[in-house]
């Protein structure tokens, strides 16, 4: 395949074709075009080096291409002036427009602004914020406001789903106090006995010995801790109920043993957390060398036990009863609340075991249950 010759421009064509270009600058009108083309002269000549008067003239050109550029800039500025004053003053009305309507829509605004607050302050203002914060897991804001709303469409319903999800996620981060809190406001919602019962056991696991934590209705100390299960007992003594009410002679006939297993238990517990309670082998001392054998999940403690606790069970100035029979029929031993006490001609101390015992129908000595709870 031929190929095809590109003519070379020699360097006296160059000259000429830069020196035509710099004559054609007086036909034109417009400052722009004079200062593009003396700009493409000025190139031109420059390329040539020391040819002829080359040097000077591509100076002389590169001088009045920014002259003109400078003037043409000057005079689009002057234009743009000129052209925003234009209108300006032919549209003084559409400015004045849209300055009106600039200031009505600020004013609709701010009336709608008004409004929203104040209908953020009524109940179906109430009612849409408690169900949005829901919506974006807000659930403790969520609950509140529907639990402040009352009967107010289905907000008692709405309550108890925000609490309960408040609770479930509040468990899963392992926030096991905040969880209870949210949970306890709970009756039977769902699965919410199980899930409460688990923060509490969680809380009771994390207890030291001597240490208490809510468990049902009250606090209880932990005083053992096996692989799998805890020793409890009540941390504030309870008034009011005495060992029996007839003429039992032991535990294991006493009114008190079955109101602990019964009704009590039942008032105390939720079921799942009755689940969790053990069912375990009392021994009863009855005299020095005769025990009974029950079998309960609340119980009271041995005279052996209240010593062997007697450091953090003497949190309370209270008398409490034990299990262990006194010295006279229908007595029964209980632990010293601690102040300046008479038997006989003896000072009691605190936290000691009374083993000649007190009637068992006496109401102003104190119960302190006792149970073994399962972890699994």
């Amino acid at each position: 395949m031929a190929t095809k010759n590109v003519p070379v421009e020699t360097t006296e064509e160059k000259y000429d074709r830069a020196s035509r270009l710099e004559k054609s600058v007086r036909s034109l009108q417009r400052d722009k075009e004079r200062g593009e083309i003396y700009q493409k002269a000025a190139d031109l000549f420059a390329s040539l080096g020391d040819f002829q008067d080359a040097k000077a003239r591509a100076e002389k050109c590169e001088k009045k291409a920014k002259e003109f550029k400078e003037k043409y800039k000057q005079q689009e500025k002057v234009r743009k002036q000129a052209e925003k004053q234009q209108k300006v003053e032919e549209n003084p009305k559409k400015q004045i427009r849209k300055r009106e309507i600039r200031l009505a829509l600020l004013g609709i605004l701010i009336l709608a602004m008004g409004c929203a607050t104040i209908f953020m302050k009524t109940k179906p203002g109430r009612y849409f914020r408690a169900d949005i914060f829901g919506k974006i897991g807000f659930y403790e804001k969520s609950y509140k406001m529907f639990n402040n709303l009352k009967d107010y469409k289905d907000s008692e319903e709405r309550f108890k789903e925000s609490c309960y999800k408040d609770g479930i996620a509040k468990l899963d981060a392992e926030d096991y106090e905040a969880a209870k809190k949210s949970l306890r406001k709970l009756d039977d919602y769902k699965d919410s006995d199980e899930k409460l019962t688990e923060a509490e056991l969680e809380l009771l696991k994390q207890c030291e010995i001597g240490k208490d934590a809510l468990f049902g209705e009250y606090r209880w100390m932990v005083m053992e801790k096996e692989e799998d299960k805890l020793f409890l007992v009540k941390m504030v003594p309870i008034n009011g109920v005495p060992y029996d009410k007839k003429k039992a002679t032991s535990w294991e006939d006493s009114s008190v043993r079955k109101y602990l297993n019964g009704k009590f238990m039942d008032e105390t517990f939720n079921k799942a957390a009755q689940k969790r309670i053990l069912k375990s082998t009392v021994e009863v001392p009855v005299t020095s060398d005769k025990t009974i054998t029950t079998q309960d999940y609340l119980f009271f403690l041995t005279a052996e036990q209240a010593e062997k606790y007697q450091k953090p069970l003497s949190n309370y100035l209270r008398d409490w009863w034990l299990l262990d029979m006194g010295q006279e029929e229908h007595t029964a031993q209980f632990v010293s609340r601690g102040v300046a006490k008479k038997h006989g001609s003896q000072l009691v101390s605190r936290g000691v075991v009374m083993k000649y015992g007190y009637e068992m129908s006496d109401k102003n000595i104190f119960m302190r249950p006792a149970m073994w709870i399962s972890l699994k």
